[in-house]
């Protein structure tokens, strides 16, 4: 009996699925804050914006020119997490796309740059067809600082 019921949960168990409970929601406008039956479903991510407020109401106005009342709980000034992650997905694509275009420039000077000579310098061998930008900025920072420190010297000696 304990291998029946061993195998029988063995398949039921076999057969579930992982599921979510889905992030869309569907709200009913209505032609007063009073109606029942709503006029049209708008869903999650429809941009609307809030004209009027009564208790619990709010009278919203649609970019197509209509309108309504809903419940105000469902209005929020936050983009819908579907609308945020597929600007994420854009700007992951860019980025990719910026990237890639990066690597290409990067590749191309190392392709076409002729072997260097036996006799240079550790310096002229090196390929580095990025530039280190935080060393620059380093190094301009310590000049400035050099040459001001440097003027205020004078000033001060002067007088």
């Amino acid at each position: 009996m304990k291998h029946i019921l061993a195998a029988a949960l063995l398949v039921i168990g076999g057969a579930t699925q992982a599921a979510h409970i889905t992030d869309k929601l569907a709200v009913g406008l209505l032609d007063t804050p009073d109606a029942q039956t709503p006029r049209r479903v708008l869903v999650s991510g429809t941009p609307v914006e809030v004209l009027e407020q009564a208790g619990a109401m709010c009278r919203v106005g649609l970019g197509d020119d209509d309108g309504g009342w809903l419940e105000c709980r469902y209005v929020t000034r936050e983009k819908p997490a579907r609308a945020m992650l597929l600007e994420a997905q854009a700007r992951a694509g860019e980025m990719r796309r910026r990237i890639e275009s990066l690597e290409r420039q990067v590749q191309s000077p190392r392709e076409s740059a002729p072997p260097p000579a036996a006799h240079s310098t550790r310096a002229e061998n090196r390929a580095d067809p990025v530039p280190d930008t935080d060393s620059q900025l380093l190094f301009a920072a310590l000049v400035g600082g050099f040459v001001l420190g440097s003027v205020a010297t004078f000033f001060f000696v002067r007088e």
